[in-house]
């Protein structure tokens, strides 16, 4: 992926503006609630235990 970045001119230009639009978008949440990662656990687990069955 630096690769890419170092020799697309489009891609690093896309690459050197993420910081600046995460910061226009003060509400937008980039980590999951503690509610929401257990309710994927809690999924997983049960998935996978239908699955052995």
């Amino acid at each position: 992926m630096a690769n890419q970045i170092e020799e697309n001119p489009e891609m690093r230009e896309m690459f050197d503006c993420s910081p600046a639009r995460k910061v226009q978008l003060p509400k937008a949440r980039f980590n999951p609630s503690n509610a929401a990662l257990n309710n994927i656990l809690q999924y997983s687990t049960k998935t996978a235990f239908e699955a052995s069955l």
